[in-house]
């Protein structure tokens, strides 16, 4: 279904169904349901936002990620530095590598230093 967005109108309305069923059903179920977005599933998300680029969508999607507890991995940082480099804002792109950088130094697999 993600995959499948061939426009921005679709993509929003794939996210905004995700998003209602990540969070537990919505105003038509009441009972919660056991639906719970994935990394990859996550990622396809960011692709599909960056590829319209609904830059404040995928902002919400990344921070909807960083909630649910997903660590990001390189898949989502590439998407969301292409939505902004797609805008033009490589500032705010290269805030995300220096996240990225960040992250796998603390992960312990960053780029390595000859002693």
């Amino acid at each position: 279904m993600i995959k499948a967005c061939s426009s921005p109108a679709d993509a929003r309305f794939v996210l905004d169904l995700l998003l209602q069923l990540n969070r537990g059903g919505g105003p038509k179920n009441p009972e919660p349901l056991q639906f719970k977005l994935t990394l990859r599933s996550y990622n396809q998300i960011l692709i599909s936002l960056s590829k319209f680029l609904h830059i404040d969508d995928v902002k919400t999607v990344y921070l909807e990620m960083l909630a649910d507890k997903i660590s990001p991995d390189m898949s989502t940082f590439n998407a969301i530095v292409l939505a902004y480099c797609k805008l033009g804002n490589v500032v705010e792109a290269d805030l995300y590598v220096s996240v990225r950088r960040a992250n796998l130094t603390a992960w312990g697999s960053g780029p390595r230093r000859s002693a």
